[in-house]
């Protein structure tokens, strides 16, 4: 089933530089409230390949996401669709959740 939600992303050490920085993501359903699965992912060239090969962003979104990071080194992408089957495999389901 594909959820939407927001697609929190928060860069956890905003002083290191970009290939060096640990970024975590976090699905938030719209539909769904509870605890939340994180992931985490290093680097910045990693971070973007993630959101567009797995989670398969678009490329404005991609644009905004950078455009947050460069002024508050987090970003909050509302309206996000990801099948259940690509959470499961990249980590953001958390096991008590229900799908």
């Amino acid at each position: 089933m594909i959820r939407e939600g927001s697609l929190d992303i928060i860069q956890e050490d905003p002083g290191a530089p970009p290939e060096w920085a640990t970024y975590t993501l976090m699905f938030l359903r719209n539909d769904y409230s509870g605890a939340l699965a994180k992931r985490t992912i290093f680097g910045r060239d990693a971070l973007l390949k993630f959101l567009k090969d797995e989670i398969k962003l678009t490329e404005q979104a991609l644009d905004d996401a950078l455009e947050q990071f460069s002024k508050k080194k987090t970003a909050s992408l509302p309206n996000v669709r990801i099948d259940d089957e690509v959470r499961f495999r990249v980590g953001l389901v958390n096991p008590n959740e229900k799908v």
